[in-house]
């Protein structure tokens, strides 16, 4: 009896639907990527052929199984690469703020795949709003949500608080435009709010620059300071400029066990402290002595802290601290206590000091302090333009020519100092040096016309080059000029290159 063998259309190569059943079974994105690149196209489905297609997109980011979307000018054959993936079940981030109903557009019919929104909902129109909301609702596994509204609460009132309903929310940011600008968001969103605290296993939670429609220290906001004391889950708090913490922090309540990152009025001025209360004060006070062991903090009138050294011993073991408008005297003792208590944070890798004072001896001595911080890989001084903060080009120039001093310093942001593109230009030698040994260098600021084309053609005549550029201007220019600048950066080689290890200058 003759036996008959089926063969292959193709000698070797596996039927597409099981290449796809191994896929599925990666855990690793390497694993995964290697894969694609070995299997031929007749051994792809239309899915992971899709997938390798993306991978090779400038708009997109593909880590298995995470599928980030940069921006939301996508041609029609992306699009449709992306709707065929979703037959995989990826992850998709949407890595660019949403303003217009064009931006969500272009990503609204794989909504069911999406995991992380970004909305600015700041000058958005009834329709616009009304799509927003009801393409937000459709996304089943959405897990994280931030949503802005600088308009006076219109926004985010219009949403009317549905996100609240999504099964797999865990993080949230909301941002205002004030505590006390605005409509106040109604007593419905604080409910639900803290319901979604009681019932959700949520790990982030931000309120920025907001009011409700709630009196401080009333049943609705008691229980909303009880469920966020209570949360088994929560990882990341940050109450900065919300009408109901802004005198009394979490009203005596302890903070959640699970705690990591604590930010509160972070961004508050000296001159806005006054509403303040000494028990609220109180209150901030005993929850970070009773409270879990932080990573990161953030908050008001840090140079009251270090008049506690009981409390500045646990605090020594955080990992990120971040300050803005402290008051620093350079004739008092705030400033030796301080760095004092910098010199023995062993465990920091990211440092941001905001409008600190930054005049007379006091950055050269955070210079010196700062050298010698063993973790310290992430330094942020910025001085948003204040012209008694903001550090001069002598001491610039002396943190740059220290940079090869620090033990491990891999990421400088000195950007939104004051400083003119003059004062630039004729450090960019002590620049070009400082980058051989970082990753990372931010100096925007707010150039006047013709700065920016004057800086690339300065850096184009460098003969020894230690760092590509990257244009990201410190706030919106001409698109005109934004395009000529890219053209230059292109022409002259200047952008990063793939596979080449080299500093970024954010410019």
């Amino acid at each position: 009896m003759r036996w008959r063998r089926t063969r292959s259309t193709t000698s070797g190569v596996l039927l597409p639907e099981i290449t796809e059943a191994i896929a599925d079974l990666l855990s690793s994105s390497d694993d995964f990527t290697a894969l694609l690149a070995a299997l031929p196209e007749e051994a792809k489905t239309p899915a992971l052929a899709a997938v390798s297609r993306l991978s090779t997109s400038p708009s997109m980011t593909v880590a298995w199984p995470s599928i980030t979307v940069r921006s939301p000018k996508l041609d029609s054959a992306t699009i449709q690469d992306l709707a065929d993936a979703t037959a995989l079940g990826p992850r998709i981030v949407i890595d660019y703020p949403i303003t217009t109903r064009n931006d969500l557009g272009a990503v609204a019919d794989i909504a069911a795949n999406i995991t992380s929104l970004t909305f600015n909902l700041t000058g958005a129109g009834k329709a616009a709003l009304s799509f927003f909301r009801s393409t937000i609702a459709s996304c089943m596994h959405l897990e994280s949500l931030e949503l802005t509204d600088a308009s006076g609460g219109r926004g985010l009132i219009a949403l009317n608080g549905d996100f609240f309903e999504l099964a797999h929310l865990t993080s949230l940011a909301l941002r205002g435009s004030g505590p006390w600008d605005g409509t106040p968001l109604p007593a419905d969103v604080c409910e639900r709010l803290t319901h979604w605290l009681q019932t959700a296993p949520a790990v982030s939670l931000k309120l920025i620059d907001l009011g409700f429609a709630v009196e401080p220290g009333t049943p609705l906001c008691l229980a909303l300071c009880d469920a966020i004391s209570s949360s088994a889950t929560l990882t990341t708090l940050a109450l900065n400029q919300v009408s109901l913490f802004g005198g009394e922090f979490l009203h005596g309540r302890p903070l959640p066990k699970t705690l990591t990152s604590l930010e509160w009025d972070a961004d508050e001025f000296a001159g806005d402290l006054h509403a303040d209360t000494d028990e609220g004060w109180g209150n901030f006070l005993d929850a970070l002595a009773d409270g879990p062991q932080l990573k990161h903090l953030s908050c008001k009138k840090f140079e009251a802290l270090l008049e506690h050294e009981e409390l500045l011993e646990e605090l020594e073991d955080l990992t990120s601290l971040s300050l803005h408008a402290m008051d620093v005297d350079q004739n008092s003792d705030t400033v030796p206590l301080f760095l004092q208590f910098l010199g023995n944070m062993l465990e920091l890798n990211s440092l941001s000091l905001n409008t600190i004072g930054f005049c007379g001896k006091v950055a050269r001595r955070l210079i010196k302090a700062l050298r010698f911080s063993q973790s310290l890989k992430e330094l942020k001084l910025s001085a948003i333009g204040l012209t008694d903060d903001t550090m001069s080009a002598k001491d610039l120039k002396l943190l740059l020519q220290t940079v090869p001093k620090f033990m491990c310093l891999a990421h400088l942001d000195v950007s939104e100092h004051g400083l003119d593109m003059k004062t630039f230009l004729e450090m960019l030698p002590t620049l070009n040096a400082a980058a051989q040994d970082l990753q990372t260098i931010s100096i925007q600021g707010y150039w006047h016309q013709g700065d920016v084309e004057a800086f690339l053609d300065a850096v184009h005549q460098l003969p020894d080059r230690q760092f590509a550029i990257v244009l990201r201007p410190a706030r919106s220019v001409n698109a005109t000029t934004e395009a000529r600048c890219a053209q230059l950066i292109t022409e002259h080689g200047l952008g990063p290159r793939g596979g080449e290890q080299q500093c970024v200058l954010y410019l």
